[in-house]
């Protein structure tokens, strides 16, 4: 499997793009990381990651 199939590698990109502080692109990485599971205790802290980011905007 591509690692670009794989939700990990989105939400580490999420991780890093919001570190750098380039939000649309993390929000992106951050939806397509969702996308790319259904399992709920996966999606959990991506969910989590994006509210808090929503909080402080």
């Amino acid at each position: 499997m591509p690692l670009v199939a794989c939700h990990p590698y989105h939400a580490a990109r999420d991780e890093l793009l919001r570190r750098l502080g380039r939000v649309d692109e993390a929000e992106a990485a951050n939806r397509t990381a969702l996308s790319l599971t259904s399992d709920q205790a996966k999606q959990r802290p991506l969910h989590e990651r994006f509210d808090r980011e929503q909080d402080h905007a």
